[in-house]
């Protein structure tokens, strides 16, 4: 994916959602989330998709309920593209959509967190394959 296309896609999300730089949310335990590391996209049900995400080595990474006060209801595919280190994640309670290889190249993810809506969809090994998966140990 082209530089160009990259600061087209920020641009649009900064302007058309028209939050601040740094937002801030609230996870299901109640911490404050950064979600500046986050590209996301309004969709026309006003919820949210995670486009993609800015990764610097964290091991852990929180996917806030709500980003400007929509549902985070979607990722797209491939946005956690190649989160090498990453071990754990936590979806929202509203997630409902996964998108293609999600999660492809995520090699030490091991753990993710993920409402009760979903439990059918990640016990089912093609899923988890679909969405990049390799190894994971179901909650």
């Amino acid at each position: 994916m082209s530089i160009h296309i990259i600061v087209l896609i920020i641009i649009f999300v900064l302007v058309y959602i028209g939050c601040e730089k740094y937002s801030h949310s609230l996870n299901r335990t109640n911490h404050i989330i950064d979600t500046s590391n986050f590209i996301y996209r309004k969709k026309e049900d006003d919820t949210m998709e995670i486009v993609s995400y800015i990764y610097h080595g964290e091991n852990f990474i929180a996917i806030p309920d709500e980003i400007c006060g929509c549902p985070v209801t979607s990722i797209a595919p491939l946005a956690f593209l190649n989160c090498q280190d990453l071990k754990d994640i936590d979806l929202p309670t509203h997630i409902e959509e996964i998108g293609c290889n999600a999660f492809k190249g995520c090699k030490k993810l091991k753990y993710m967190t993920y409402p009760d809506k979903l439990t059918d969809k990640i016990n089912d090994e093609d899923y988890c394959r679909y969405i990049g998966l390799e190894t994971f140990y179901r909650n």
